[in-house]
């Protein structure tokens, strides 16, 4: 059984260049497989944007991650 994990539009980064801000100006750590970028905000709430390779497969297998 999978857990569902919603967030509405505004908990998310739904642009690229949204995405090229937090990779070009955050901070990065990495623990094992997974990487972090951080960039602090001006929102009420932290913002979420998930990004999985390529590499981990093609777009249903990373879908499912």
């Amino acid at each position: 059984m999978m857990l569902g994990f919603n967030f509405d539009k505004s908990q998310r980064l739904t642009q690229p260049t949204q995405f090229e801000l937090v990779y070009s100006n955050g901070k990065s750590m990495h623990r094992g497989p997974v990487r972090i970028h951080a960039l602090a905000n001006e929102c009420s709430h932290h913002r979420l944007g998930l990004s999985v390779p390529r590499r981990a497969g093609n777009a249903v297998r990373r879908n499912r991650f």
